[in-house]
């Protein structure tokens, strides 16, 4: 192998390192971790937040495209970072793009340049926010977790470790049952990248609830393209968590 593809392929090592020790330390203290692997690397914090998501991107792809992700896998990071950007806008698009780049067809420049020139895909996903009732779709979401889990749920006793995760709806147990569940909601009226973005975020809290012998649910608005993220749960080994797909629901008057 040569010195040019030791290089390319040691950012992946790098970002699952990163990565993997990211996603169990608490919400405020991610940048320290950051800085923390890029001073072991001697790269910036930045450097290394941009090599996690750009391996993240491989992973979430290589359900369906596993080739691909190995490919993209093998050259800079910077290329995969292009795609999963142009992914966000036209899927189709950047599959096809990343296809020609690995094969020899694109130089990172010329990918880089067609990326940035594709238009935006029409924004048929884009939601008024203020025109979504979001206690509905909360209430939905709990009534689907209770439906899916078939027992009546409880509040749970408080852990303190969860002080050190985000964005939980709440814990619950079966009535006079000891298994507990967590109840995350992703908020219905985002943006496709904003969902992209939360991914990591969400895997790595599937992670610690599980270690903690909480099984992580997502509520997750249909729109967002859940299906996507149980791949990306299934790459992980985590096809137990629990995907929730949830219609978004229109406030009127």
């Amino acid at each position: 192998m040569s010195h040019e593809r030791d290089r390319t392929e040691r950012w992946v090592d790098i970002a699952a390192e990163a990565a993997q020790h990211v996603n169990f330390v608490a919400h405020g203290e991610k940048q320290n971790a950051y800085i923390e692997i890029g001073r072991e690397y001697d790269l910036s914090p930045n450097h290394i937040r941009r090599m996690v998501r750009a391996l993240t991107f491989t992973v979430e792809i290589s359900p369906k495209h596993p080739k691909l992700a190995e490919a993209l896998r093998c050259r800079t990071f910077k290329a995969a970072e292009i795609i999963d950007r142009w992914h966000a806008r036209d899927p189709a698009a950047a599959i096809a793009g990343a296809e020609r780049f690995v094969a020899g067809d694109f130089t990172l420049k010329r990918l880089d340049t067609v990326a940035a020139g594709e238009k935006a895909a029409p924004a048929a996903f884009k939601i008024d926010s203020s025109r979504l009732d979001l206690a509905a779709f909360r209430k939905a979401a709990w009534k689907k977790l209770e439906t899916t889990v078939g027992y009546e749920l409880t509040p749970a006793d408080d852990i303190e470790a969860l002080a050190h995760l985000s964005a939980i709806d709440g814990i619950v147990k079966g009535r006079g049952k000891s298994k507990r569940w967590a109840l995350i909601i992703v908020e219905p009226g985002l943006t496709m990248r904003a969902y992209l973005e939360r991914r990591e975020l969400d895997l790595g809290r599937a992670l610690a609830l599980k270690a903690l012998a909480i099984r992580p649910a997502f509520a997750i608005p249909v729109e967002a393209n859940p299906g996507e993220f149980r791949d990306v749960l299934k790459a992980f080994g985590q096809s137990d968590v629990i995907v929730l797909e949830i219609g978004i629901v229109a406030a009127y008057g």
